[in-house]
């Protein structure tokens, strides 16, 4: 947990307080804390995420392939103070579980390598370790650990043709035995071979 709370503060949270536009209520307005000239309007708050996250690539002159990943604490002011305050504590939650999640999943992802590659275990075997499913753990480990995958010796032993032992080989000539010929119903019959015997 404390690696994953490092991570986190190494990357610049951009404080968005948000507020209805007093003049025209129909539409909202942004501003980002400490960063002068950054600040936006839509008319609704999907759009404006969208906006705002434009205007800090360009107020903080970051490359546009920032924009997806900015963090964004929002403050939003919709009017009701309670309304305000329940969603905020959701948004905070649901922050630290999408957090909690990305590092479980890269945790997970190095630990299936580990017991693939390095201690042979099955793919079938590391999902029952790591909790995830079969088809999971392949996706997350690299194809070419996948093909150095080494089964049990147990499993390797065995043979998928099996050999009789010693004492059932013969070593002389093999005795042919034909089948014997299904016959028709034309071929013979009860009344034919009495009438034959007779």
């Amino acid at each position: 947990m404390a690696d994953l709370m490092a991570n986190t503060s190494e990357a610049r949270v951009y404080r968005v307080v948000v507020r209805r536009d007093p003049g025209d209520p129909r539409y909202w307005l942004a501003e980002v804390e400490g960063l002068q000239g950054a600040h936006t309007f839509a008319r609704s708050l999907h759009a404006l995420e969208r906006y705002i996250r434009e205007v800090i690539v360009l107020a903080a002159d970051l490359p546009d392939e920032a924009e997806d990943e900015l963090q964004l604490d929002w403050d939003i002011h919709t009017g009701d103070d309670s309304l305000d305050e329940e969603a905020a504590d959701l948004r905070r939650q649901r922050q630290l579980i999408e957090s909690m999640l990305s590092h479980v999943l890269k945790a997970s992802q190095a630990m299936a390598a580990k017991l693939v590659v390095d201690h042979h275990y099955s793919i079938r075997d590391t999902a029952v370790l790591v909790a995830m499913s079969p088809a999971r753990v392949g996706q997350l480990v690299p194809q070419d650990a996948q093909s150095r995958e080494i089964r049990p010796k147990a499993e390797r032993s065995t043979q998928s043709r099996e050999i009789a032992p010693k004492a059932e080989r013969s070593s002389g000539p093999v005795e042919y035995v034909p089948r014997a010929r299904k016959l028709s119903p034309r071929s013979w019959s009860p009344t034919r071979g009495s009438a034959d015997a007779a």
